[in-house]
């Protein structure tokens, strides 16, 4: 597990995307909120960040 540090607040978090899957992979983004968190962060989100956008959530500004 390749350890990450969060765009947005900086605190590190494990990554598992190089093993052929990643928690984030069940995240539920619309398409719209993907495009703009990819705009917005030069790298992946925390749990806890990414969280604060799936559906139900509030979008990126």
């Amino acid at each position: 597990m390749a350890e990450k540090k969060c765009s947005k607040c900086f605190r590190p978090f494990g990554c598992r995307a190089d093993e052929g899957g990643c928690w984030c992979d069940s995240a539920k983004l619309s398409d719209l909120t993907l495009s703009k968190l990819r705009l917005l962060f030069d790298d992946c989100l925390c749990p806890s960040c990414l969280s604060e956008f799936e559906i139900g959530s509030k979008a990126p500004e």
